[in-house]
């Protein structure tokens, strides 16, 4: 596949080996691959139906159309706006956590809120605390 995108104009970026980056007419398209999944984004749909067109030609795809979920994170998309959002995961870790009643409050946080250790209570087992941050 690398060999393949290569051959096709698309350059992989530096920072992550599973993007790729293609330029037409100074118009971006990015595709991304993860294990047997691909997601192509374009500024374009003309320089998407020309990737998704060239992949078919070389391996046997399935186009499943718009994506509305990948790596666990929702896509929904309008007109003329994407959104990402992970709300099923967060109410799934608060029911695990037992917080589904708990106040939300707004992100990012005040930047000149002080934070005391008194205020924290008592920390949860290390295995709870893992778990919570690696989820």
């Amino acid at each position: 596949m690398h060999k393949f995108l290569l051959e096709i104009g698309f350059a992989r970026s530096k920072l992550d080996p599973c993007l790729y980056f293609r330029r037409s007419d100074g118009k971006l398209t990015v595709l991304g691959l993860y294990v047997d999944d691909i997601v192509v984004v374009s500024q374009r749909e003309s320089d998407s139906d020309w990737v998704m067109q060239k992949l078919a030609e070389q391996f046997e795809i399935k186009d499943m159309g718009p994506a509305k979920k990948c790596l666990g994170i929702n896509i929904d998309q309008t007109e003329t706006d994407i959104y990402l959002h992970q709300t099923a995961k967060i109410d799934s870790l608060l029911v695990k956590l037992g917080m589904e009643n708990c106040r939300p409050v707004p992100t990012p946080m005040e930047s000149t809120r002080g934070l005391h250790s008194e205020d924290a209570g008592p920390f949860p087992d290390t295995d709870t605390m893992r778990e919570t941050i690696m989820a």
